[in-house]
């Protein structure tokens, strides 16, 4: 949108928290020159300003490894959905339906049968499995569970989505 002409309302914001570091701080604007030197003035009244050393760390990632990360990170994420997406398929098909996201790090699972998502929560915790339950992202979202396929090793998935499967077939029970 920020490249469509009259776009000077619209504020582009990007950051390094999810590709590199969420340490580093360090985030970018691109909005009207007005708003730039207002944003600014409340910063540095704030905060005064981002670090010196980060704002060199993040100079040096950005000219000198940042594409080659993103394209690295691409093509490991699509590696995980892929795999995560299969043991879906092989676990969890009989008990619900999922979009297959073109990017994101999440897969929305929608459960076509009726069961007890805060107890699934929470036996789930006891098996050492974190699921997300829809309804912490959207109260119209109590039949789902948002999985996170970014952090999981990629070797845990099909043994995590099994368990998962066992836990749901013995609170139906």
């Amino acid at each position: 949108m920020k490249s469509l002409k009259n776009s000077d309302n619209v504020l582009y914001l990007g950051s390094l928290s999810k590709t590199v570091s969420p340490g580093l701080r360090i985030g970018w604007i691109v909005a009207d020159k007005n708003v730039i030197n207002h944003l600014s003035d409340l910063k540095m009244q704030n905060d005064y300003g981002a670090s010196s050393i980060s704002q060199y760390i993040a100079t040096k990632w950005l000219n000198t490894y940042h594409e080659k990360h993103i394209s690295e990170l691409k093509l490991e994420l699509k590696k995980r959905k892929d795999i995560f997406i299969d043991a879906l398929k092989t676990h969890l098909s009989m008990y619900g339906s999922w979009n297959d996201p073109s990017g994101s790090f999440y897969i929305w699972f929608e459960f076509s049968i009726s069961i007890n998502v805060k107890k699934l929560f929470n036996e789930s915790i006891k098996e050492n499995i974190l699921i997300q339950p829809g309804e912490i992202y959207d109260s119209n979202y109590k039949n789902y569970i948002r999985f996170s396929y970014s952090y999981i090793d990629e070797n845990d998935i099909n043994r995590s989505l099994k368990k998962l499967s066992n836990i749901i077939k013995k609170i139906r029970n």
